[in-house]
């Protein structure tokens, strides 16, 4: 039974379908023995903004059930990650798997140390929660069982294995095959795992490999021998600014679902490289929203305190605050 919660169902009722895509995709398929799909951001995508807001999740799950002792988990579990990956860097390793996570976690916050499992348990939830199929990876998978092609999921993620294949399944994925970075030690984004992929699929198969991401889903598997066509819509944001507290996720689900049900072909950001004006207009559409709505909620709750009748926006950039105050739908007779 496919599990999609209400936030899900509101971004999936609005979704239009990008047919394009898929009718490149089927073009591609003759003679094509077996095609991969990336998981996170192509199979399956998040209703937050970016990946890490996730954390911010956790946070305030942790907060509402075990107290104050866990505000300001999310940042802690970003620089545990962080470290974690350092550590095996310096060892040569190119991967980490969840457990290495936690381990860091708790030694730097011993007074988690009898949480271990509530935090575990918190984060797959978590994801479970926020994750729902991409409809047009769920289109592809099932021409591609219509036509008798192997599918093999591959993903770059600490997560462990059941774990990601119960995210899948969940959301109506049958997963036969299922290849996880934390499992293989090795990596899409500097090759490594595409041997790994080979060793499964064939080394004589003609593949024709599915992501978002630019380098470690285009230039690095062509290098490897596969085909490739890459699939943005699902992509995620990498947030410049601000600070990762659960008083982001409002914003971060309404951002996402605006994002997510823009018609195909209205464009992506790129979350790799982007220019100042792509990069100043994220952060308008981000930040400087919660700015501003908060600060014109600030204005309307003064006012009502005092008893004020009229309001002028005099500022240079006084139209702005006032397009705010509309946006937010307050009164409409004040100026």
């Amino acid at each position: 039974m496919e599990i999609v919660d209400t936030k899900q169902s509101d971004i999936l009722k609005d979704w239009s379908l990008d047919r394009k895509w898929l009718s490149e995709f089927e073009a591609r398929l003759d003679s094509i023995e077996v095609v991969t799909f990336d998981v996170f951001d192509t199979a399956l995508t998040r209703t937050l903004d970016t990946p890490v807001d996730v954390f911010a999740l956790i946070e305030k799950r942790l907060t509402d059930a075990h107290g104050a002792m866990f505000a300001g988990y999310a940042v802690k579990r970003e620089d545990a990650e962080k470290t974690a990956r350092h550590k095996a860097g310096a060892c040569g390793r190119r991967e980490i798997g969840f457990d290495e996570i936690l381990d860091v976690l708790l030694s730097e916050n011993r007074c988690f140390c009898s949480f271990r499992q509530v935090l575990a348990d918190t984060e797959f939830e978590a994801e479970r929660d926020v994750c729902f199929a991409v409809p047009e990876i769920k289109a592809a998978v099932r021409i591609c069982i219509k036509r008798g092609i192997r599918v093999l999921f591959v993903s770059d993620m600490y997560l462990p294995e059941c774990v990601i294949r119960d995210l899948l399944e969940r959301v109506g994925y049958a997963v036969p095959d299922l290849l996880v970075s934390c499992e293989t030690g090795c990596v899409k984004s500097d090759g490594t795992q595409w041997p790994v992929v080979r060793t499964v699929t064939g080394q004589n198969s003609r593949v024709l490999h599915i992501g978002d991401n630019e380098w470690s889903d285009g230039v690095k598997a062509l290098e490897a021998g596969f085909e490739v066509l890459i699939f943005e819509r699902a992509r995620s944001d990498h947030r410049r600014g601000g600070p990762l507290t659960p008083d982001i996720l409002p914003f971060s689900r309404l951002l996402r679902a605006t994002m997510l049900s823009a018609a195909p072909g209205a464009g992506h950001p790129d979350c790799t490289v982007q220019p100042p004006d792509r990069t100043m207009a994220r952060l308008g559409a981000s930040w400087g929203a919660i700015v501003a709505g908060s600060y014109v909620r600030w204005i309307a709750a003064r006012a009502r305190t005092m008893g004020l009748t009229h309001i002028y926006f005099c500022a240079r950039d006084g139209w702005l605050v006032q397009r705010a105050w509309q946006a937010a739908g307050l009164v409409s007779d004040r100026k």
